[in-house]
């Protein structure tokens, strides 16, 4: 994963890697993808999105995220974008789960609410969106993982008052988040 924190960027170069088999990488020539506008780059991921053996891009910016394919000549081709709400501020994106899709946890902040969106990516299919929490609070770090042992991505981050756990629940979405504060902090670390 590599991640831009806050860099302005009008182009974001690239060197991609795509792995042809389990011991051999092949290095490609710089690409260059154009994310468009004054937007700020937050989070850029890489992600098989259409189970072809190249490399695709999440660029997740301030205000949208935008899936780019990356083609057989190195270049890259955007084929979907989501607008977001807010000011986004972070990106996490899990493991691959079984079937081959990622979940992608976007976090924007609006006055004192934060609200996280997730995005169901990979395995062949198109992006879509997951589901949605909106609470009150604000969020330092994001991650995504399995806490609770169900095999589903739960979100976990950080924030002024302490951390949050948000567990999938029945149906894939998110529920609202537990709140750990300091003196909690174990129980936290032990949660995930």
């Amino acid at each position: 994963m590599i991640t831009l924190l806050r860099v302005p960027l009008f182009l974001a170069l690239l060197v991609v890697c795509s792995f042809a088999g389990a011991a051999e990488a092949i290095l490609r020539a710089p690409a260059a993808f154009s994310i468009g506008g004054d937007r700020q780059v937050i989070g850029l991921h890489a992600a098989a999105l259409d189970n072809d053996r190249f490399t695709d891009l999440i660029a997740v910016t301030s205000h949208a995220i935008v899936f780019a394919y990356a083609t057989a000549d190195g270049t890259f081709v955007e084929r979907q974008r989501f607008t977001t709400e807010g000011r986004t501020h972070l990106s996490a994106i899990g493991e691959p789960l079984p079937d081959g899709r990622r979940l992608l946890a976007v976090a924007s902040q609006e006055e004192y609410f934060l609200t996280i969106v997730t995005i169901s990516v990979g395995g062949g299919e198109a992006p879509e969106p997951a589901g949605s929490v909106t609470f009150l609070g604000d969020a330092h770090e994001l991650t995504v993982a399995d806490a609770n042992g169900d095999q589903l991505p739960d979100v976990a981050g950080t924030g002024a008052n302490g951390a949050f756990l948000s567990i999938t629940g029945d149906g894939g979405r998110l529920q609202q988040p537990q709140w750990y504060d300091e003196s909690h902090r174990y129980e936290f670390l032990r949660d995930l």
